[in-house]
């Protein structure tokens, strides 16, 4: 002991302070309170900051724990003797406390929390000067593992939130926060805990405006979200909760785009931040952009993103919170000039172009669908690319996608050059996956029809098909268009036109005949439908010089089968009239002839014997439908069809000796006699 503190203290009033006894301790705390109080009413202000210098040096940074123990008690009460004078000595009264808030030994930290209690309840907001020190060091006493020191630092931490809520005014939030935001990254779980009360205390205290300071803590706090103890993500969704009511109702002091950024990493389809920051993410999103829809403005594609993206989730809450924030966006952008569609149009462009699951490619096309009547200038600048995504998207095997996909391409080729594009660029496509046009072809027809005018798709489809070298690939794409063309409610005005055969019905059957010379029976039932049942009889005769094979005589069967529906009912009611129709009977018989017995056969026949048993057929006058046709060049239509067939023929045995050829090699490969078979033009049964 130095002799200036031996002159202000009796030394045995020290060793009470060191000695291992509670009540000894206690005794000399008490005696040094009585001096302190002495000096503080004579107002000898530099010997108490003598006494409590040689308390932090001689007892505080003891290595005894005894003594550490003792001084701190002696602190408590010096600060009690002080009173309103205590704030003039608070440097020598906390910092040695605060030290001993982190000493090894637990009763120390214990007295350490003890005497600092005590301090604050004299002080009150005086306490605030070391604020930041000491809710750092009552952070990590949280996690404390000695349970009286968690008790002890509990009742410390109440009483200085207890002082906050009093006057919210002692605490600088620009000091703290920081802070803060600095301690929100523990994983602790006690630790995470005392940070989630801290807020949502500050939260609550009506001088505070906390929400200002959102993005500098509240990344850290969805992140909590996910905490394994139940417990704590609970805490944390209520506290969020409280926060998210609070930017709701007041005035808006925080920027907006740094909630986005922090918000958009948590929504995607990983699951790697967990399904409920993912859900509570377009929580936040949907209240922000009701509450503060201009301010998010800006922000609508980021958002968007993240919306059209997750609208695929696995989970069912999160599926339908973004299909409601979808609704919202489309609504805004469809009603408000000032959006930045360039954005949006980018956003849903990026979608379209990458992978991306059938939800978000169907709301994506949707929205592609809105930006046509809102950019479509925009939308024109990446024609191309859009063009070639929304052709591959008809191969997709999902029909609400290769619906959408075929409308935005409807939209996109009004002009007579995008449209031949797109119905070049649909043929080549049937013709590099036959199994979309098998399986799809119909469907994707009657789609385009709903969209463009069918008679221009017929048209132009007729005369690129035309001209294909690909013999065998045009018949086959001829067969569903004539079968669309049958049986499609929306060809029922093409349909209607080939039947009047006005000119501008001579104009389309010439056009249709060019390309339906690929597939005879395509080509007589046009004929059938068109009414012009002499040419149709002219076709039959001529169907002799054709190699008659099965896929033909399924063909027949087909059509005959469709002669049997609502769409060739005026044909069947013209059979009553044979006198007016010789050539439609003269073409049905022929056509009957071509095939085998079957039940097929048996079926035309019987139409055919029934009507015939009515009346005789003496024909009186030529095929009335003959005199409406005089503009129909039907001789060279008719010499158009032989030269097509004729290279449908060379190019029948070409596959045919290919075919051959390997089949040869191969039975040579495998030591094989190779058998001759039959070759049979058609079966007796189908």
């Amino acid at each position: 002991m130095s002799k200036k503190t031996s002159n202000l203290i009796d030394q045995a009033i020290f060793r009470n302070l060191s000695d291992g006894l509670y009540e000894k301790r206690k005794l000399g705390a008490l005696e040094i309170q009585q001096t302190i109080r002495d000096y503080n009413k004579a107002e000898s202000g530099d010997k108490i900051i003598k006494i409590l210098v040689h308390l932090r040096e001689k007892f505080i940074e003891s290595s005894s724990a005894n003594s550490r123990k003792g001084g701190l008690m002696a602190l408590a009460t010096s600060a009690l003797a002080l009173e309103e004078d205590v704030n003039k000595y608070l440097a020598h009264l906390i910092p040695p406390i605060l030290r001993c808030l982190v000493d090894a030994d637990n009763k120390v930290r214990y007295y350490a929390c003890e005497s600092l209690y005590n301090i604050a309840k004299v002080t009150g907001a005086g306490v605030f000067c070391f604020f930041n020190e000491i809710f750092d060091n009552l952070c990590k006493l949280a996690a404390d593992p000695d349970s009286s020191v968690r008790d002890a630092a509990d009742l410390l931490d109440n009483l200085i939130k207890d002082l906050v809520i009093a006057d919210s005014t002692i605490l600088d939030m620009d000091y703290f926060i920081p802070l803060l935001s600095k301690r929100i990254h523990v994983t602790n779980q006690a630790c995470r805990k005392f940070l989630i009360s801290w807020i949502i205390i500050l939260d609550s205290v009506p001088g505070i405006e906390l929400v200002k300071y959102l993005p500098q803590f509240l990344n850290n706090l969805f992140k909590i979200l996910n905490d394994p103890a139940e417990e704590v993500g609970t805490n944390a969704f209520s506290c969020l909760s409280e926060l998210l009511q609070e930017l709701k109702q007041s005035p808006l002091k925080v920027n907006i785009g740094d909630i986005v950024d922090i918000l958009c990493p948590y929504c995607d389809l990983s699951d790697q931040n967990g399904i409920l920051s993912t859900q509570l993410a377009f929580v936040w999103f949907s209240e922000i952009i009701a509450a503060h829809q201009e301010a998010v403005l800006p922000f609508a594609s980021r958002i968007l993103h993240c919306v059209l993206t997750c609208i695929s989730h696995s989970s069912d809450k999160v599926r339908e919170i973004t299909q409601s924030i979808n609704e919202f966006l489309f609504l805004m952008v469809e009603t408000r000039d000032d959006v930045n569609v360039k954005s949006i149009l980018d956003v849903v462009m990026r979608l379209l172009t990458s992978k991306q699951q059938v939800p978000t490619l169907i709301a994506s096309l949707k929205w592609m669908q809105l930006l046509q009547t809102r950019a479509m200038p925009e939308l024109m600048n990446q024609f191309q690319e859009l063009f070639s995504v929304l052709l591959n998207m008809i191969s997709d095997p999902t029909e609400d996608i290769v619906k959408l996909s075929l409308q935005v391409l409807a939209k996109l080729s009004t002009n007579n050059a995008h449209f031949d594009r797109l119905i070049n660029c649909l043929v080549d496509l049937f013709r590099s996956d036959p199994e979309l046009l098998h399986l799809r072809g119909n469907f994707i027809i009657k789609q385009m029809s709903h969209n463009i005018p069918p008679e221009k798709i017929y048209r132009t489809l007729s005369k690129v098909l035309e001209t294909d070298s690909d013999l065998e690939f045009a018949s086959n794409v001829v067969q569903k268009l004539n079968l669309n063309l049958l049986t499609g409610a929306e060809l029922h005005g093409v349909r209607a036109s080939l039947k009047s055969l006005s000119p501008e019905g001579e104009c389309l059957f010439s056009c249709l005949y060019k390309s339906w010379s690929h597939n005879p029976i395509c080509l007589f039932s046009l004929c059938l439908l068109a009414q012009v049942y002499k040419h149709a009889f002219d076709l039959i005769l001529n169907f002799s010089s054709l190699e008659i094979t099965v896929d033909f005589l399924v063909e027949i069967d087909k059509l005959i089968q469709l002669l049997e529906s609502p769409v060739f009912m005026y044909l069947r009611l013209q059979l009553l009239e044979p006198d007016k129709y010789p050539y439609l009977f003269k073409a049905l018989f022929g056509l009957l002839m071509l095939l085998p017995q079957s039940n097929t056969f048996n079926t035309l026949k019987n139409r055919l014997m029934l009507a015939t048993s009515l009346n005789t057929i003496v024909p009186k006058s030529d095929d009335i439908s003959s005199k409406s046709t005089g503009n129909i060049d039907f001789d060279g239509l008719l010499a158009h069809f032989y030269q097509v067939q004729a290279k449908h023929s060379i190019q029948l045995r070409q596959r045919r000796i290919l075919s051959k050829q390997n089949q040869d090699a191969q039975q040579v490969a495998g030591n094989e006699f190779p058998i001759k078979q039959r070759d049979v033009p058609y079966t007796t049964s189908l």
